[in-house]
């Protein structure tokens, strides 16, 4: 709590300092740098201050809307809060914000694979959580659009991967019916292009690209368990929940690795 305290009170300061502070890294008294908004956003994203972390890059990106370091964190940030918020009504707000942000960091890079990747997180995880399915066709496909060309520029990218990998494992949890009536009515160019051998594949890569992930694990693991692969799901959670946490997010994506461990090791107790 000491520490956190302490990096309110360094963002106070900054603030009350004038534009200066949340413009970037500056000379201070005696020439001392005063930290940029990006370290101490980070700073707080750690320290579990979510909320504070994304108010401080809203600050920058008020100022700097070009601010590259920062624009990719706004979505992160907003992101981790739809995730975490207490309600539907909440976490959606903070999903579209999520959305609008990566919308705005690809206006001014929409070259960058990060900028790519995160868009497409943001809106891959407001696709899910919006009603009306023409909706979610439509932002599914621009998931899928945004994910083919982060992918052509890095193909090992693992946000990128994990990304198009749970586009693949949420579009073959659908009934067949549902997903021959979605291509034919909604023209949702995903559920022609989803396959539960690609939902593994991208998930692997994610994992193995970047192990300290939760989400990564987590999903990879879910895509085991929706096949009923029990063994290949058990081994998946146990691999995640063996990784320390790294983002406050990482308390409840814990939690529900815990949980699915417990059912599918009740399911392989009831197989003969």
């Amino acid at each position: 709590m000491i520490a956190v305290r302490v990096l309110v009170g360094l963002v106070g300061m900054m603030t009350l300092g004038g534009a200066e502070g949340l413009l970037g890294q500056t000379a201070g008294p005696q020439g001392r740098l005063t930290p940029s908004a990006v370290e101490v956003s980070d700073s707080l994203l750690y320290a579990g201050e979510l909320r504070r972390a994304y108010e401080v890059l809203d600050a920058r990106l008020e100022f700097e809307p070009a601010d590259f370091a920062a624009g990719w964190r706004a979505v992160r940030a907003a992101l981790g809060l739809g995730i975490l918020g207490e309600d539907h009504e909440t976490r959606l707000a903070w999903l579209r914000l999520a959305d609008e942000r990566g919308r705005r960091l690809l206006d001014h890079h929409p070259e960058e694979v990060e900028a790519l990747a995160w868009a497409a997180a943001a809106r891959g995880r407001r696709a899910l959580a919006e009603d009306g399915s023409r909706t979610l066709a439509r932002l599914a496909d621009e998931v899928i659009e945004l994910t083919d060309r982060a992918l052509e520029k890095d193909p090992d990218h693992p946000l990128a991967n994990h990304v198009r990998g749970k586009i693949n494992q949420e579009g073959m949890r659908l009934p067949g019916m549902v997903r021959f009536m979605g291509r034919l009515l909604l023209g949702a160019e995903v559920l022609s292009r989803t396959s539960w051998e690609e939902a593994e594949a991208r998930g692997r890569t994610a994992v193995e690209q970047a192990p300290g992930m939760l989400l990564f694990h987590l999903e990879l693991a879910e895509t085991y368990r929706y096949q009923e692969k029990w063994a290949a799901a058990e081994a998946a959670y146990r691999d995640g929940l063996a990784r320390p946490d790294s983002l406050p997010v990482d308390v409840e994506f814990r939690r529900i690795m815990e949980e699915r461990l417990a059912e599918v090791q009740a399911e392989r107790d009831e197989d003969p």
